[in-house]
């Protein structure tokens, strides 16, 4: 598949009525035995974390303590921010990226839909450039070369995400930017025939946001390149992007073909200002040698990565 990176989606969902051995496969525990498991197959990796937006929701917490470092993890968060620490985060990252080399990078999703302050229930969290050069700074104490690869979308609230906030792009190693026809908008998936995703409105009319509904959507692959240039005027000059596709669905926009697969990819990575292409989500096969490893500690249903 030429994939050379894996982006590993982090939340620990455990409750208090639960110990620390009793977690969903996207517990902590389960990452640092991925990283443990690959460090020796030359794959590179990433971890997500949630947004604010998303932890509290699904109840992501503070990660238990792991046998497999020299550090107690749970001690470094502050309890009233709980998973919301991105500074402990960023701390905790990056001494296992000096124990663990292979992993190289940190990935917030939906990050530039958590740019402003939000409700109580985010602890007043919220991704100032101030904060984000923080984070940057406690992860490279550790590792120099280490890089911080937010989720960003083209819009933000009917606004360009960057040109809404123009200094962000400086404090950004490389943004991780997901493609999804939002500049053209529903386009051709606005015909009412095409199968949107489960949490679309109802109404058709109400449909809009991106393109990504089946056959409808194999011809918006080539306005890839128009967006992606378009972010690429709000970054530091030299500076490159990562892109992100859909390749198994959006939960509103709908599952798009694997026409549009093939064609998205050199799309993408035909254009100047991208450095790599992550692909959204990404299996491993079964019961295969090459990858029982990986298999073994729960590596599916993340992130793959061409870069």
């Amino acid at each position: 598949t030429n994939t050379n990176a894996y982006s590993f989606n982090l939340c620990d969902k455990h409750t208090p009525a639960h110990s620390c051995d009793d977690r969903e496969r996207t517990g902590y525990a389960t990452f640092v035995d991925f990283l443990e498991a690959s460090k020796d197959i030359g794959l590179r990796l990433s971890v997500t974390l949630y947004p604010p937006s998303e932890a509290v929701d699904d109840n992501c917490q503070i990660p238990c303590d792991s046998n497999r470092t020299a550090w107690n993890e749970t001690a470094l968060f502050d309890a009233k921010l709980g998973y919301l620490d991105y500074g402990a985060w960023a701390e905790n990252i990056g001494r296992l990226t000096a124990q663990y080399p292979h992993l190289v990078s940190m990935t917030i999703d939906d990050f530039s839909h958590n740019l402003s302050p939000a409700g109580p229930d985010r602890r007043g969290v919220y991704f100032s450039p101030a904060f984000v050069a923080t984070v940057t700074r406690r992860l490279r104490a550790h590792s120099p070369r280490f890089t911080l690869v937010p989720v960003v979308y083209f819009f933000n609230g009917g606004t360009e995400t960057f040109g809404g906030a123009i200094d962000l792009p400086m404090t950004l190693d490389a943004p991780l930017f997901y493609f999804r026809n939002e500049l053209e908008g529903a386009g051709p998936c606005a015909d009412p025939s095409c199968p949107w995703g489960p949490r679309a409105p109802a109404n058709v009319s109400d449909r809009h946001g991106g393109c990504l509904a089946g056959e409808c959507a194999t011809g918006t692959a080539r306005n890839a390149p128009q967006e992606i240039e378009r972010v690429a005027t709000y970054l530091p000059a030299g500076r490159k992007m990562h892109v992100g596709f859909y390749a198994t669905g959006h939960s509103s926009l709908g599952d798009p073909t694997a026409r549009y697969v093939y064609e998205i990819m050199p799309a993408i990575l035909t254009q100047p200002s991208v450095a790599g292409v992550n692909v959204y989500c990404a299996w491993a096969p079964a019961n295969t040698s090459d990858c029982s490893a990986l298999s073994a500690v729960g590596a599916h249903g993340d992130k793959g990565t061409i870069s």
